[in-house]
C-alpha cells in the first residue's frame, strides 16, 4: 500500500515460527521491509536482527505497569487483607498453569522450603490452567498441603496485595519475554527469583533479584532461601515504567516513521 508500517512481534513470531523453513522465509521479508519493528526486549531486538530486519530501524519499548495498582504497600496490611500470618515466610508464584510456565518445578523447590521453614512456609499459586488437578495431585504427593495454598485467578487489585504480602516472587518459566508478572513484583517493591531464559536477566538487579537455570529445584530452592535471608542491596538498575510512559515510547517510535506535523 506503499504507506509506512510498524510491526510489532511479542516473542513467538521471532523465537519459535522462524524454525519452519517457509515461515521464516515469510517473517524474514516482513522485518525487512517494515518501516520500523517494535519488541519488548533486548533478546528480542537481537533475533529480530539476526531475521534480517535492519538494527537501526528496531525499537525497544518496555511494557509498562498500571503503578495506581501496583505499588508499594505496607507487607503487615497487605498480609492481614489476605489472611496470611504475619510471622509467614510467603512465596508468590503468579501465572497460567501449563507446562511452559513449568509450575511443577516449584511444588518441587517447595518440599527443600518446608525443611528449612516448617509450618511458617506459605507458597501462594495464583493462576489457572490446564495443569491444575495435576499439580493438587503433586501437593499431595509431597505432603505440602499445608505448605501451598493455590488462589485462583485474582483481579489485579488482589494480585497486588499478593505482592505487597510476599517476601519473594518465584518465576519458574521455560520460555519468556519480559514477564508481566515480574515487572508488578518490581513495581511493589517484591525481589524476585526466576529461571535465567530469554529476557528474564535484562530486569533482574544483582544484590536484589536472583537467577537460576531453568528446570533446577534445588537450585531454585537454594536460591529462595538464601534471597529470604538476605537483605536487599543497592538501587534497582530497572524500573518499568508507568503506562503513561509506555505510551510515550510508542509516541517516539511513531514519531520516526510519521513526524509530527
Amino acid at each position: 500500500y506503499r504507506v509506512p508500517s510498524i510491526v510489532m512481534s511479542g516473542g513467538t513470531d521471532l523465537r519459535l515460527l522462524p524454525r519452519e523453513p517457509r515461515r521464516r522465509r515469510a517473517i524474514a521479508r516482513v522485518l525487512e521491509h517494515a518501516s520500523r519493528v517494535v519488541v519488548f526486549s533486548r533478546e528480542l531486538s537481537e533475533h529480530a536482527c539476526r531475521l534480517g530486519a535492519p538494527r537501526g530501524q528496531v525499537d525497544v519499548v518496555h511494557r509498562g505497569v498500571d503503578r495506581d495498582c501496583f505499588c508499594h504497600a505496607d507487607r503487615a496490611a497487605a498480609r492481614s487483607a489476605c489472611g496470611i500470618p504475619r510471622d509467614a515466610v510467603v512465596i508468590l508464584w503468579a501465572g497460567r498453569l501449563e507446562a511452559v510456565k513449568n509450575p511443577a518445578l516449584l511444588l518441587h523447590a517447595a518440599g527443600h522450603w518446608q525443611r528449612v521453614w516448617g509450618d511458617v512456609l506459605r507458597v501462594i499459586v495464583v493462576g489457572d490452567g490446564p495443569l491444575w488437578n495435576n499439580l493438587v495431585h503433586l501437593r499431595s504427593q509431597l505432603g505440602l498441603q499445608n505448605a501451598v495454598h493455590f488462589a485462583g485467578s485474582l483481579t489485579q487489585p488482589q494480585l497486588a496485595l499478593y505482592y505487597a504480602a510476599a517476601d519473594r516472587t518465584v518465576l519458574t518459566s521455560r520460555s519468556e519475554g519480559i514477564p508481566n508478572v515480574l515487572l508488578e513484583s518490581i513495581a511493589c517493591g517484591t525481589p524476585f527469583v526466576a529461571t535465567d531464559v530469554c529476557g528474564v536477566a535484562e530486569i533482574a538487579t544483582p544484590g536484589i533479584d536472583r537467577l537460576v537455570p531453568a528446570g533446577d529445584a534445588q537450585a531454585l530452592a537454594d536460591a529462595v532461601i538464601q534471597s529470604v535471608r538476605s537483605v536487599p542491596a543497592g538501587p534497582r538498575t530497572f524500573v518499568p515504567p508507568d503506562l503513561a510512559g509506555m505510551a510515550d515510547q510508542f509516541d517516539t517510535v511513531l514519531s520516526r516513521v510519521v513526524p509530527p506535523v
